[in-house]
């Protein structure tokens, strides 16, 4: 979408809708995004992390607290100060 956008549009924010499953809440959400890192699994598979307003951490594809342990080679790759 940045990429394609007019010369004078801005994006003012990105949101994440989130399904049950990733957030935990029993339902979709819809969830100011703070920041969006990318790492490596173990086993090299690339992971989006998603840090919502109120900084909760999503991953995706999913993990579970040892393999979030064993991610490499992360960095953000967007960030907003959300005050």
């Amino acid at each position: 979408m940045a990429n394609l956008r007019a010369s004078d549009a801005r994006i003012s924010e990105l949101q994440l809708m989130s399904p049950a499953w990733m957030n935990g809440a029993g339902r979709w959400l819809l969830e100011p995004i703070r920041q969006i890192d990318i790492a490596r699994s173990a086993d090299n598979e690339l992971i989006h992390i998603y840090v919502t307003q109120e900084v909760k951490n999503y991953y995706d594809p999913s993990r579970t607290p040892a393999e979030i342990l064993e991610l490499k080679n992360q960095h953000t790759v967007y960030y907003t100060n959300l005050s």
